[in-house]
């Protein structure tokens, strides 16, 4: 799978975030991208342990981060 071109698919300069939310984001797109490839091949629970941790830890960021939460009410 080509990283770069998954991101690619989402204009990142458009998500309302500081740099770490968009650190964050992209960890999971690329985690949520690795689950998409890896269908069929590995145990699911394996994957899902990856993709519930990066979708935490964006989400506890987006909770505490004045930065991340002004811009989605902006937007």
């Amino acid at each position: 799978m080509h990283r770069e071109a998954l991101l690619k698919l989402w204009n990142m300069d458009e998500i309302p975030a500081c740099d770490k939310g968009m650190e964050l984001a992209q960890a999971f797109l690329i985690s949520a991208g690795e689950a998409v490839y890896r269908l069929g091949t590995e145990e699911p629970g394996d994957r899902l342990t990856e993709l519930t941790t990066a979708y935490m830890a964006m989400a506890e960021h987006y909770g505490g981060c004045d930065n991340c939460s002004e811009n989605a009410q902006a937007g």
